[in-house]
């Protein structure tokens, strides 16, 4: 699911809900102002698949598009993530506020929730997520697992999380670099 367009400050937005995803690549990517994604179950690979991707693969996505000044009012919560082979929530843009909360993630090859090089953050909230088992998928070995790593923000809170089980050859469960 992409969503990458343009909304109306006050008058639009995007809702991505309740949505059951089995996604061998990505899974959801907005990148709109006022976009909501809520209560959806986005499931990697069953666990017999025989050819499992080794590229990336991120369950929910936060991405540039077409407007350059990042993205508003952006809330992305109570979703399930499971074996997903990238990172299960990846912020690749500048997202000038939002939250991150009430997620479950669990099994994931790369990241619980990640802000990639080159990505910011102007007001930005992580709480309340479950993260268990990041950086655990036996094909893929990351030099680093991370519960959540946030950088290149001006007010960002990680609030009440609970990690476990980070893998990787150098594990964290919160990072936070300027």
């Amino acid at each position: 699911i992409v969503c990458n367009g343009l909304t109306l400050p006050g008058m639009s937005r995007v809702d991505v809900t309740s949505n059951m995803l089995q996604a061998y690549g990505f899974g959801i990517a907005v990148g709109t102002d006022d976009a909501r994604v809520v209560d959806n179950d986005v499931l990697g690979p069953l666990r017999g698949d025989r050819e499992l991707p080794t590229r990336r693969a991120d369950g929910i996505v936060l991405s540039p598009s077409i407007r350059p000044s990042g993205i508003d009012r952006c809330q992305v919560r109570g979703n399930r993530l499971v074996r997903i082979v990238g990172d299960a929530i990846s912020l690749r843009t500048e997202v000038r506020s939002g939250q991150i909360s009430h997620n479950t993630i669990e099994t994931i090859g790369g990241d619980g929730i990640t802000m990639e090089e080159g990505s910011a953050a102007r007001a930005l909230t992580v709480e309340g997520n479950q993260i268990l088992d990041v950086a655990r998928l036996a094909h893929l070995v990351p030099e680093r697992g991370t519960g959540i790593l946030l950088q290149n923000g001006v007010d960002v809170a990680a609030v009440g999380n609970t990690i476990h089980g980070v893998g990787g050859a150098v594990p964290t469960g919160v990072l936070g670099r300027d």
